[in-house]
């Protein structure tokens, strides 16, 4: 296997890799990973055999460690493409960046999902495993929205300010400070981009580095 930071490996539906193509043993952290995710589904995702896995008709993607398994379906339609070349050869890279963009293209037609064929065409020359193919996907797709400029609404507020804004919460100040006089407890409306789905797209682009750059 190549020394690499973060290694991925792709089998095709009913594709057979050995131990030895994958320079690991039965003991290693991705098998043992696959076991324990066959054991909690209560069936075989990936058949573990005495010299290697087998994949099912199971597509997808299992992640230990700096090891990512991802498995595609056969429906590579490059001419330069060999889904069973040998793992890391140009033919098998060119069959799973092939096989990428063609599942791509059917969850798109099948799902209604609004993705371009420039950025699949742009991606599926990377060296992407299929999370990651989906995280820039993601990405590009929350990019071009935000440029389009952030959307906006009215958010009410409390605070306290020097001067007189919205509605004057007098019973809360005289509650709370009643000898403060020159700031005012208010409560108002204000337009602003701080609005839930915001923080939604916020909070899934942090999760998204946090977990690429990690």
């Amino acid at each position: 296997m190549k020394n690499l930071r973060h290694t991925t490996i792709t089998l095709f539906e009913h594709q057979f890799r050995s131990f030895t193509e994958m320079d690991m043993d039965s003991e290693h952290p991705l098998i043992l990973g696959i076991e324990q995710l066959n054991q909690s589904q209560g069936k075989d995702l990936v058949i573990l055999q005495r010299k290697g896995i087998k994949a099912t008709q199971f597509v997808g993607v299992i992640r230990t460690g700096q090891i990512t398994l991802q498995i595609l379906p056969k429906i590579d339609y490059s001419s330069e493409g060999d889904a069973n070349a040998a793992l890391f050869s140009a033919p098998h890279n060119q069959a799973t960046s092939s096989a990428t963009s063609n599942l791509l293209f059917l969850l798109s037609y099948a799902l209604d999902l609004a993705v371009y064929e420039k950025e699949i065409a742009g991606l599926s020359h990377q060296a992407l495993d299929w999370s990651e193919f989906l995280t820039r996907l993601l990405a590009s797709d929350l990019h071009r929205l935000m440029k389009r400029g952030l959307l906006q609404n009215y958010i009410t507020r409390e605070d306290r300010l020097p001067v007189m804004r919205g509605r004057w919460r007098i019973e809360q100040q005289l509650i709370r400070q009643p000898h403060v006089k020159h700031r005012f407890d208010v409560r108002f409306d204000e337009f602003s981009p701080d609005i839930f789905i915001n923080q939604v797209f916020r909070l899934t682009v942090e999760n998204l580095l946090f977990q690429n750059f990690k």
